[in-house]
């Protein structure tokens, strides 16, 4: 599964591939080095589908959200396709 998303307005091209890492113009991009759930900012979306996986995403939701400093839903259908389903080892999608 590979992700693609382009910022236009700032030249900006986002790639993933599951199990090969992500890039920013082609630059690998890494996770920050903030240790703790709670000092971190987590950024997500929700699926359109109000079915099953709504459901899922609300669950998790519900469980990180008193556990973080805050959340952003960012609402990017690519980054929320190329990172389901989430990472249980590190509670993140699956992209590095």
């Amino acid at each position: 599964m590979a992700g693609v998303v382009h910022n236009a307005v700032a030249n900006e091209t986002f790639t993933a591939l599951r199990g090969g890492g992500a890039f920013l113009n082609g630059e690998k991009v890494r996770v920050s080095q903030v240790a703790k759930v709670a000092d971190a900012l987590i950024c997500t979306g929700f699926s359109y589908d109000k079915g099953p996986r709504l459901a899922r995403d609300l669950n998790v939701y519900i469980k990180v959200l008193p556990m973080a400093q805050s959340i952003r839903r960012t609402g990017c259908a690519a980054w929320t396709s190329a990172t389901w389903p989430p990472d249980a080892s590190t509670g993140s999608g699956s992209s590095t």
